[in-house]
Protein backbone atom coordinates (compact mmCIF):
# COMPACT_ATOMS: atom_id res chain seq x y z
CA UNK A 1 0.00 0.00 0.00
CA UNK A 2 1.40 3.15 -1.03
CA UNK A 3 1.49 6.17 1.37
CA UNK A 4 -0.49 9.33 0.74
CA UNK A 5 0.86 12.67 1.50
CA UNK A 6 -0.60 14.00 4.50
CA UNK A 7 -2.79 16.72 4.14
CA UNK A 8 -2.36 20.11 5.86
CA UNK A 9 -3.51 21.03 8.81
CA UNK A 10 -4.10 24.65 9.67
CA UNK A 11 -4.23 24.54 13.16
CA UNK A 12 -0.77 23.18 13.57
CA UNK A 13 0.23 25.76 11.11
CA UNK A 14 2.47 28.64 11.94
CA UNK A 15 0.36 31.99 10.86
CA UNK A 16 2.91 34.99 9.25
CA UNK A 17 1.67 38.28 10.97
CA UNK A 18 2.93 42.14 10.15
CA UNK A 19 1.84 45.03 12.04
CA UNK A 20 2.58 48.65 10.87
CA UNK A 21 2.71 51.64 13.60
CA UNK A 22 3.68 55.31 13.11
CA UNK A 23 6.58 57.02 14.54
CA UNK A 24 5.90 58.15 18.17
CA UNK A 25 3.99 61.36 17.69
CA UNK A 26 2.39 61.49 20.84
CA UNK A 27 5.94 62.05 22.40
CA UNK A 28 7.61 60.77 25.40
CA UNK A 29 4.95 59.91 28.39
CA UNK A 30 6.32 59.56 31.63
CA UNK A 31 2.59 59.40 33.23
CA UNK A 32 0.65 56.40 32.15
CA UNK A 33 1.39 52.62 32.63
CA UNK A 34 3.21 50.52 30.21
CA UNK A 35 0.02 48.73 29.58
CA UNK A 36 -2.03 51.67 29.31
CA UNK A 37 0.12 54.13 27.49
CA UNK A 38 -1.87 55.42 23.75
CA UNK A 39 -0.02 53.39 20.90
CA UNK A 40 1.25 57.16 19.56
CA UNK A 41 3.19 57.65 22.42
CA UNK A 42 6.53 56.63 23.50
CA UNK A 43 8.21 55.10 26.50
CA UNK A 44 11.65 56.82 26.27
CA UNK A 45 12.42 59.83 23.43
CA UNK A 46 15.89 61.63 23.48
CA UNK A 47 17.41 64.16 21.55
CA UNK A 48 14.07 63.34 19.46
CA UNK A 49 11.67 65.66 18.70
CA UNK A 50 7.99 64.38 17.77
CA UNK A 51 5.67 66.70 15.28
CA UNK A 52 2.77 66.14 13.85
CA UNK A 53 3.57 63.61 11.51
CA UNK A 54 7.17 62.24 12.48
CA UNK A 55 10.08 62.06 14.67
CA UNK A 56 12.94 64.16 13.96
CA UNK A 57 16.37 64.13 15.43
CA UNK A 58 17.07 67.73 16.82
CA UNK A 59 19.67 69.99 15.43
CA UNK A 60 22.96 70.42 17.08
CA UNK A 61 25.23 73.41 17.97
CA UNK A 62 28.27 75.37 17.17
CA UNK A 63 30.79 77.93 19.37
CA UNK A 64 29.36 81.30 18.41
CA UNK A 65 31.60 83.19 20.83
CA UNK A 66 34.59 81.74 22.71
CA UNK A 67 37.19 83.85 24.69
CA UNK A 68 35.20 84.89 27.89
CA UNK A 69 36.32 84.14 31.25
CA UNK A 70 34.62 81.34 33.45
CA UNK A 71 31.39 79.48 32.78
CA UNK A 72 28.38 81.63 31.24
CA UNK A 73 25.56 82.47 33.56
CA UNK A 74 23.73 84.85 32.36
CA UNK A 75 22.94 85.72 28.42
CA UNK A 76 20.97 89.19 27.68
CA UNK A 77 19.66 90.08 24.09
CA UNK A 78 19.36 94.11 24.02
CA UNK A 79 17.03 94.82 20.96
CA UNK A 80 16.59 98.36 19.82
CA UNK A 81 13.94 99.95 17.60
CA UNK A 82 16.58 100.44 14.45
CA UNK A 83 19.81 98.57 14.03
CA UNK A 84 21.42 94.91 14.83
CA UNK A 85 20.49 93.44 18.33
CA UNK A 86 23.36 92.89 20.67
CA UNK A 87 24.20 90.06 22.94
CA UNK A 88 25.85 89.82 26.82
CA UNK A 89 27.28 86.99 28.21
CA UNK A 90 27.81 87.20 32.43
CA UNK A 91 30.73 85.05 33.39
CA UNK A 92 31.49 83.58 36.49
CA UNK A 93 35.42 83.68 37.82
CA UNK A 94 35.31 86.86 36.52
CA UNK A 95 32.10 88.17 37.10
CA UNK A 96 32.43 89.92 33.85
CA UNK A 97 30.02 90.82 31.39
CA UNK A 98 30.78 90.51 27.69
CA UNK A 99 29.43 91.77 24.71
CA UNK A 100 29.22 88.01 22.21
CA UNK A 101 27.56 89.32 19.82
CA UNK A 102 30.03 88.28 17.26
CA UNK A 103 32.67 85.37 17.41
CA UNK A 104 35.01 87.70 19.12
CA UNK A 105 34.13 88.94 22.91
CA UNK A 106 34.74 92.20 24.10
CA UNK A 107 34.20 93.42 27.44
CA UNK A 108 31.57 95.50 28.59
CA UNK A 109 31.32 95.47 32.14
CA UNK A 110 34.66 95.15 33.69
CA UNK A 111 34.13 92.25 36.38
CA UNK A 112 36.50 94.03 39.28
CA UNK A 113 34.25 94.95 42.23
CA UNK A 114 31.46 92.68 41.04
CA UNK A 115 30.20 89.54 42.88
CA UNK A 116 28.39 87.60 40.93
CA UNK A 117 27.34 86.84 37.25
CA UNK A 118 23.70 85.64 38.01
CA UNK A 119 21.55 88.30 36.27
CA UNK A 120 17.98 88.79 36.11
CA UNK A 121 17.12 91.28 32.93
CA UNK A 122 14.23 93.02 31.15
CA UNK A 123 13.72 95.34 27.91
CA UNK A 124 12.48 98.40 28.77
CA UNK A 125 11.54 101.42 26.38
CA UNK A 126 11.53 104.96 27.15
CA UNK A 127 12.54 108.43 25.73
CA UNK A 128 12.87 106.93 22.14
CA UNK A 129 15.85 104.92 23.24
CA UNK A 130 15.21 100.83 24.40
CA UNK A 131 17.31 99.59 27.96
CA UNK A 132 18.41 96.18 29.02
CA UNK A 133 18.09 96.84 32.60
CA UNK A 134 19.86 93.61 35.06
CA UNK A 135 20.13 93.14 38.39
CA UNK A 136 21.49 90.56 40.39
CA UNK A 137 20.88 91.12 44.30
CA UNK A 138 24.76 92.19 45.28
CA UNK A 139 25.80 94.56 42.65
CA UNK A 140 24.67 97.88 41.66
CA UNK A 141 21.69 97.71 38.78
CA UNK A 142 22.80 97.92 34.88
CA UNK A 143 21.15 99.94 32.15
CA UNK A 144 22.48 99.58 28.24
CA UNK A 145 20.71 102.04 25.75
CA UNK A 146 22.74 100.34 22.87
CA UNK A 147 25.90 102.07 23.17
CA UNK A 148 26.64 102.62 26.76
CA UNK A 149 26.25 100.58 30.60
CA UNK A 150 25.43 102.99 32.82
CA UNK A 151 24.71 102.26 36.81
CA UNK A 152 21.28 103.86 37.57
CA UNK A 153 20.79 106.07 40.68
CA UNK A 154 17.53 104.11 42.42
CA UNK A 155 16.80 105.63 45.76
CA UNK A 156 13.66 104.56 47.94
CA UNK A 157 13.21 105.03 51.85
CA UNK A 158 15.42 101.83 53.85
CA UNK A 159 16.52 100.39 50.33
CA UNK A 160 20.04 99.68 48.76
CA UNK A 161 19.76 99.52 45.64
CA UNK A 162 22.29 96.56 44.79
CA UNK A 163 19.68 93.92 46.43
CA UNK A 164 17.91 94.13 43.79
CA UNK A 165 17.19 90.71 42.25
CA UNK A 166 14.88 90.68 39.88
CA UNK A 167 13.05 92.90 37.43
CA UNK A 168 10.16 92.98 35.22
CA UNK A 169 7.99 95.50 33.55
CA UNK A 170 4.36 96.18 33.80
CA UNK A 171 2.35 98.97 32.12
CA UNK A 172 5.27 101.12 31.52
CA UNK A 173 6.90 100.76 35.19
CA UNK A 174 9.89 98.83 36.13
CA UNK A 175 9.18 97.08 39.29
CA UNK A 176 12.53 95.59 41.28
CA UNK A 177 12.47 92.54 43.72
CA UNK A 178 14.14 92.80 46.55
CA UNK A 179 16.68 90.11 47.49
CA UNK A 180 15.36 87.88 50.79
CA UNK A 181 12.11 90.55 51.38
CA UNK A 182 8.44 90.77 50.92
CA UNK A 183 8.83 94.21 49.27
CA UNK A 184 8.52 95.28 45.73
CA UNK A 185 9.96 98.73 44.48
CA UNK A 186 8.79 100.51 41.27
CA UNK A 187 10.08 103.28 39.57
CA UNK A 188 7.84 106.17 38.09
CA UNK A 189 6.44 105.88 34.76
CA UNK A 190 8.58 105.46 31.99
CA UNK A 191 11.22 105.86 34.62
CA UNK A 192 14.93 103.92 34.42
CA UNK A 193 16.03 106.01 37.59
CA UNK A 194 15.28 107.92 40.61
CA UNK A 195 13.01 107.83 43.42
CA UNK A 196 11.46 104.18 44.21
CA UNK A 197 8.55 103.70 45.98
CA UNK A 198 7.47 100.22 48.16
CA UNK A 199 4.60 98.22 47.91
CA UNK A 200 4.77 95.16 50.72
CA UNK A 201 3.11 92.29 50.23
CA UNK A 202 3.75 90.82 53.44
CA UNK A 203 0.43 91.27 54.63
CA UNK A 204 -0.76 88.98 52.15
CA UNK A 205 1.91 86.43 52.35
CA UNK A 206 -0.24 83.71 54.79
CA UNK A 207 2.28 80.58 53.80
CA UNK A 208 5.56 83.59 54.42
CA UNK A 209 8.72 83.19 52.91
CA UNK A 210 9.81 85.77 50.51
CA UNK A 211 8.95 87.86 46.95
CA UNK A 212 10.67 85.00 44.47
CA UNK A 213 9.80 86.82 41.36
CA UNK A 214 7.36 89.34 39.40
CA UNK A 215 6.22 89.33 35.62
CA UNK A 216 3.01 90.67 33.76
CA UNK A 217 0.38 88.07 32.96
CA UNK A 218 -2.27 88.73 30.00
CA UNK A 219 -5.66 88.04 31.01
CA UNK A 220 -8.91 88.48 29.52
CA UNK A 221 -11.18 89.27 32.50
CA UNK A 222 -14.12 90.37 30.71
CA UNK A 223 -14.16 93.55 28.77
CA UNK A 224 -10.84 92.57 27.04
CA UNK A 225 -6.97 91.60 27.39
CA UNK A 226 -5.60 93.24 30.50
CA UNK A 227 -2.61 93.14 31.58
CA UNK A 228 -1.97 91.78 35.78
CA UNK A 229 0.79 92.32 37.73
CA UNK A 230 1.41 88.53 39.73
CA UNK A 231 3.80 88.47 42.27
CA UNK A 232 5.20 85.11 43.16
CA UNK A 233 6.52 83.75 46.80
CA UNK A 234 8.61 81.45 47.67
CA UNK A 235 6.43 79.57 49.23
CA UNK A 236 4.36 79.16 46.20
CA UNK A 237 1.83 81.80 46.68
CA UNK A 238 0.94 83.94 43.78
CA UNK A 239 -1.20 87.72 44.58
CA UNK A 240 -2.47 88.67 41.42
CA UNK A 241 -3.13 93.12 41.37
CA UNK A 242 -4.81 95.41 38.59
CA UNK A 243 -4.33 98.46 37.67
CA UNK A 244 -1.38 101.20 36.48
CA UNK A 245 -0.56 102.79 39.94
CA UNK A 246 0.19 101.20 42.89
CA UNK A 247 0.22 104.46 45.22
CA UNK A 248 -3.86 104.69 44.65
CA UNK A 249 -6.00 102.37 45.81
CA UNK A 250 -8.15 104.06 43.11
CA UNK A 251 -5.67 102.35 40.43
CA UNK A 252 -4.28 99.48 41.71
CA UNK A 253 -6.71 96.53 42.96
CA UNK A 254 -6.20 93.24 44.51
CA UNK A 255 -7.66 89.82 42.43
CA UNK A 256 -6.70 87.56 44.69
CA UNK A 257 -4.21 85.15 46.38
CA UNK A 258 -4.14 81.92 44.93
CA UNK A 259 -1.39 78.83 45.65
CA UNK A 260 0.61 77.04 43.11
CA UNK A 261 3.60 74.63 43.70
CA UNK A 262 6.86 76.69 45.26
CA UNK A 263 8.40 78.47 41.93
CA UNK A 264 12.04 76.94 41.35
CA UNK A 265 14.99 79.49 40.82
CA UNK A 266 14.14 83.22 39.88
CA UNK A 267 14.03 82.36 36.04
CA UNK A 268 11.29 80.55 36.87
CA UNK A 269 8.75 81.31 33.99
CA UNK A 270 7.95 82.21 30.51
CA UNK A 271 5.35 84.36 28.43
CA UNK A 272 3.45 81.80 25.71
CA UNK A 273 0.46 83.79 24.02
CA UNK A 274 -1.86 85.37 26.57
CA UNK A 275 -0.51 82.88 29.66
CA UNK A 276 2.03 82.40 32.25
CA UNK A 277 4.04 79.27 32.40
CA UNK A 278 5.87 78.70 35.78
CA UNK A 279 8.72 75.81 36.82
CA UNK A 280 7.41 74.92 40.39
CA UNK A 281 7.51 72.01 42.62
CA UNK A 282 4.49 70.97 41.12
CA UNK A 283 5.51 70.70 37.74
CA UNK A 284 5.20 73.13 35.06
CA UNK A 285 1.78 75.10 35.00
CA UNK A 286 0.08 77.27 33.57
CA UNK A 287 -1.09 80.67 35.47
CA UNK A 288 -4.56 80.81 33.72
CA UNK A 289 -5.25 76.75 34.94
CA UNK A 290 -3.15 76.70 38.32
CA UNK A 291 -5.45 79.34 39.50
CA UNK A 292 -8.73 78.36 38.84
CA UNK A 293 -7.79 74.83 40.19
CA UNK A 294 -4.96 74.82 42.79
CA UNK A 295 -2.38 72.98 43.38
CA UNK A 296 -4.73 69.41 43.63
CA UNK A 297 -5.47 69.55 40.19
CA UNK A 298 -2.10 68.70 39.03
CA UNK A 299 -3.31 67.07 35.15
CA UNK A 300 -3.32 70.89 34.70
CA UNK A 301 0.41 71.35 34.39
CA UNK A 302 1.66 71.29 30.83
CA UNK A 303 4.50 69.01 32.15
CA UNK A 304 1.79 66.29 33.59
CA UNK A 305 2.14 63.65 30.31
CA UNK A 306 5.87 63.14 31.58
CA UNK A 307 4.92 63.98 36.04
CA UNK A 308 7.17 61.30 37.30
CA UNK A 309 10.00 61.86 35.85
CA UNK A 310 9.80 65.54 35.96
CA UNK A 311 9.16 65.27 39.81
CA UNK A 312 12.14 63.10 40.52
CA UNK A 313 14.16 66.01 38.81
CA UNK A 314 12.65 68.35 40.57
CA UNK A 315 13.15 66.82 44.28
CA UNK A 316 16.88 65.54 43.27
CA UNK A 317 17.84 69.13 41.84
CA UNK A 318 15.18 72.12 42.30
CA UNK A 319 18.95 73.65 44.74
CA UNK A 320 21.00 73.51 41.50
CA UNK A 321 21.74 76.99 39.89
CA UNK A 322 20.93 76.70 36.11
CA UNK A 323 16.75 76.12 36.26
CA UNK A 324 15.39 78.34 33.28
CA UNK A 325 12.38 77.60 30.51
CA UNK A 326 12.64 79.54 27.44
CA UNK A 327 10.25 79.73 24.43
CA UNK A 328 11.48 78.86 21.18
CA UNK A 329 9.36 80.28 18.32
CA UNK A 330 11.26 79.70 15.50
CA UNK A 331 10.68 75.85 16.31
CA UNK A 332 7.78 75.71 17.66
CA UNK A 333 9.38 74.69 21.42
CA UNK A 334 9.48 74.94 24.68
CA UNK A 335 12.90 74.26 26.81
CA UNK A 336 13.34 73.67 30.46
CA UNK A 337 16.48 73.72 31.20
CA UNK A 338 17.33 71.16 34.39
CA UNK A 339 21.02 71.47 35.77
CA UNK A 340 21.94 67.59 36.99
CA UNK A 341 25.11 68.42 38.57
CA UNK A 342 27.26 71.66 39.57
CA UNK A 343 30.42 73.51 39.38
CA UNK A 344 33.06 72.00 36.60
CA UNK A 345 31.22 69.04 36.38
CA UNK A 346 28.56 70.62 35.57
CA UNK A 347 26.01 68.68 33.13
CA UNK A 348 22.54 69.60 32.45
CA UNK A 349 19.38 68.02 30.34
CA UNK A 350 16.14 69.88 28.92
CA UNK A 351 12.81 68.99 28.89
CA UNK A 352 10.94 69.83 25.85
CA UNK A 353 7.41 70.27 24.49
CA UNK A 354 6.33 70.62 21.27
CA UNK A 355 4.18 73.65 21.41
CA UNK A 356 2.08 73.11 18.78
CA UNK A 357 0.81 69.16 19.76
CA UNK A 358 1.98 69.21 23.49
CA UNK A 359 3.90 66.54 23.08
CA UNK A 360 7.39 65.93 25.10
CA UNK A 361 10.98 64.93 24.41
CA UNK A 362 14.45 65.20 26.20
CA UNK A 363 17.54 66.59 24.68
CA UNK A 364 20.65 65.44 26.63
CA UNK A 365 24.37 66.04 25.90
CA UNK A 366 23.37 70.01 25.91
CA UNK A 367 25.30 71.24 29.18
CA UNK A 368 23.36 74.92 29.00
CA UNK A 369 23.84 77.12 32.25
CA UNK A 370 21.43 79.54 30.56
CA UNK A 371 20.06 80.27 27.65
CA UNK A 372 18.81 83.25 24.93
CA UNK A 373 17.30 84.29 21.88
CA UNK A 374 19.51 86.71 19.66
CA UNK A 375 17.27 87.68 17.20
CA UNK A 376 14.63 84.73 16.03
CA UNK A 377 18.03 82.22 17.26
CA UNK A 378 18.84 80.62 20.49
CA UNK A 379 21.89 80.38 22.15
CA UNK A 380 23.32 78.84 25.45
CA UNK A 381 26.17 78.96 27.57
CA UNK A 382 28.69 76.78 29.18
CA UNK A 383 30.57 75.91 31.86
CA UNK A 384 33.55 76.44 29.49
CA UNK A 385 32.95 80.15 28.35
CA UNK A 386 31.32 79.15 25.21
CA UNK A 387 28.35 80.79 23.92
CA UNK A 388 26.91 78.31 21.91
CA UNK A 389 24.28 78.83 18.92
CA UNK A 390 22.06 75.78 19.17
CA UNK A 391 19.98 74.18 16.31
CA UNK A 392 22.48 75.73 13.64
CA UNK A 393 24.02 72.37 12.45
CA UNK A 394 23.93 69.03 12.53
CA UNK A 395 26.73 68.10 14.92
CA UNK A 396 27.14 69.04 18.53
CA UNK A 397 29.85 70.96 18.03
CA UNK A 398 31.67 68.20 16.24
CA UNK A 399 30.40 65.12 18.18
CA UNK A 400 27.92 62.89 16.66
CA UNK A 401 23.97 63.68 18.14
CA UNK A 402 22.76 60.41 19.62
CA UNK A 403 18.92 59.74 19.28
CA UNK A 404 16.94 57.15 21.03
CA UNK A 405 13.00 55.64 20.66
CA UNK A 406 11.17 53.57 22.40
CA UNK A 407 7.36 53.67 21.36
CA UNK A 408 4.38 52.41 23.07
CA UNK A 409 4.16 48.38 23.46
CA UNK A 410 1.81 47.07 21.17
CA UNK A 411 -0.07 43.75 21.11
CA UNK A 412 -0.18 43.81 17.46
CA UNK A 413 -3.91 43.66 16.60
CA UNK A 414 -4.37 39.98 18.47
CA UNK A 415 -3.90 40.67 21.93
CA UNK A 416 -4.45 37.16 23.04
CA UNK A 417 -1.91 35.28 20.34
CA UNK A 418 1.70 34.93 21.35
CA UNK A 419 4.00 36.23 18.84
CA UNK A 420 7.50 35.23 17.19
CA UNK A 421 8.92 38.35 16.64
CA UNK A 422 11.69 37.77 13.64
CA UNK A 423 12.05 41.31 11.70
CA UNK A 424 11.53 44.97 12.33
CA UNK A 425 11.82 47.58 9.94
CA UNK A 426 12.17 51.38 9.94
CA UNK A 427 10.89 53.97 7.24
CA UNK A 428 13.35 56.74 8.13
CA UNK A 429 13.68 60.26 5.79
CA UNK A 430 17.74 60.77 5.66
CA UNK A 431 20.19 62.75 3.76
CA UNK A 432 22.74 60.30 4.73
CA UNK A 433 22.59 56.81 4.88
CA UNK A 434 22.01 55.80 8.53
CA UNK A 435 21.90 51.97 10.18
CA UNK A 436 20.31 52.07 13.50
CA UNK A 437 21.28 50.04 16.72
CA UNK A 438 17.80 48.28 16.91
CA UNK A 439 16.36 45.12 18.92
CA UNK A 440 12.56 44.14 19.80
CA UNK A 441 11.28 44.29 23.26
CA UNK A 442 8.59 41.98 24.67
CA UNK A 443 6.05 42.46 27.64
CA UNK A 444 7.56 45.35 28.70
CA UNK A 445 11.20 44.37 29.43
CA UNK A 446 14.21 46.81 29.55
CA UNK A 447 16.80 45.58 26.79
CA UNK A 448 19.29 48.48 25.32
CA UNK A 449 20.28 47.58 21.67
CA UNK A 450 23.83 45.43 21.29
CA UNK A 451 24.20 46.50 17.81
CA UNK A 452 26.28 49.24 16.94
CA UNK A 453 24.22 52.10 15.14
CA UNK A 454 26.85 53.51 12.06
CA UNK A 455 26.55 56.56 9.51
CA UNK A 456 27.93 56.78 6.33
CA UNK A 457 30.90 59.34 5.16
CA UNK A 458 28.44 60.54 2.38
CA UNK A 459 29.56 64.15 2.22
CA UNK A 460 26.34 66.87 1.80
CA UNK A 461 25.84 69.40 -0.94
CA UNK A 462 29.49 71.36 -1.73
CA UNK A 463 30.59 69.78 1.08
CA UNK A 464 33.91 67.98 -1.10
CA UNK A 465 35.83 68.58 -4.67
CA UNK A 466 34.13 67.37 -7.99
CA UNK A 467 34.99 63.59 -8.94
CA UNK A 468 36.17 62.73 -5.19
CA UNK A 469 33.25 61.59 -3.77
CA UNK A 470 29.88 61.17 -4.34
CA UNK A 471 26.86 64.31 -2.88
CA UNK A 472 24.46 62.96 -0.90
CA UNK A 473 20.48 64.16 -1.83
CA UNK A 474 19.29 68.17 -0.43
CA UNK A 475 16.37 66.76 0.63
CA UNK A 476 15.72 63.82 2.86
CA UNK A 477 14.99 60.71 0.99
CA UNK A 478 12.45 57.70 2.75
CA UNK A 479 14.53 54.43 3.34
CA UNK A 480 13.47 51.42 4.41
CA UNK A 481 15.61 48.68 6.35
CA UNK A 482 15.19 45.41 7.42
CA UNK A 483 16.77 44.55 11.07
CA UNK A 484 16.82 41.04 12.20
CA UNK A 485 15.22 40.81 15.72
CA UNK A 486 14.30 37.47 18.40
CA UNK A 487 11.78 37.87 20.68
CA UNK A 488 9.24 35.75 21.64
CA UNK A 489 5.39 37.61 23.69
CA UNK A 490 2.42 39.11 23.68
CA UNK A 491 3.48 42.54 23.62
CA UNK A 492 6.18 44.04 21.29
CA UNK A 493 7.60 47.72 20.52
CA UNK A 494 11.50 48.61 19.38
CA UNK A 495 14.38 50.23 21.82
CA UNK A 496 15.92 52.51 18.21
CA UNK A 497 19.33 53.71 18.62
CA UNK A 498 21.24 56.75 16.36
CA UNK A 499 24.32 58.22 16.55
CA UNK A 500 24.45 60.36 13.35
CA UNK A 501 27.14 63.03 12.22
CA UNK A 502 25.82 66.01 10.08
CA UNK A 503 22.68 64.11 9.31
CA UNK A 504 19.17 64.79 9.09
CA UNK A 505 16.88 62.15 10.28
CA UNK A 506 13.15 61.82 10.46
CA UNK A 507 11.64 58.39 11.74
CA UNK A 508 8.15 57.82 9.96
CA UNK A 509 7.31 54.37 10.75
CA UNK A 510 8.21 51.04 12.16
CA UNK A 511 7.01 47.42 10.31
CA UNK A 512 6.97 44.10 12.70
CA UNK A 513 6.73 40.65 11.33
CA UNK A 514 6.21 37.82 13.60
CA UNK A 515 4.60 34.33 13.67
CA UNK A 516 1.14 34.02 15.02
CA UNK A 517 1.83 31.34 18.01
CA UNK A 518 -1.60 29.85 19.97
CA UNK A 519 -4.61 31.48 21.11
CA UNK A 520 -4.03 32.05 24.77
Amino acid sequence: MFRQVAKPNPKKQRVAGSFSMPAPTGGWNGRDSLASMPPNDAVLLENMIPDTDRVRLRKGYRIHTSGPNGAVETLAEWSGPTGANQLFAACASSNSVFNVSSATATSAIAGSGLSNARWQHVMFGTGGLNYLVMCNGEDAVQNYNGTTWTEPVITGSGLTSSKLVHVTENKERLFFTESSSTSVWYLGTNAIAGAASEFDYGPLMSLGGYVQACATWTLDGGNGLDDYFTVMTSRGEVIVYQGTNPAAASTWGLVGVFRIGAPIGRRCFFNIGADLIVMTDDGFVPLSRALLTGRTATYEAISDKIRQPTRALIESHKSKFGWQPILYPKRGLGIFNVPIDEGTDFEGIQLVINTINRSWCQFNDVDALCWSLYGDNLYFGDKNGNVMHFDSTMTDNGANIVGTGKPAFSNMGIPAHLKKFHHARLHIATLRAVTPAVDILVDYEEKVPTAVPTVSASPLWDETFWDVSLWASEEPEVTTQWFAVTGIGFMGTVHMRLEVNAAVVEWIQTDFLFEKGEFI
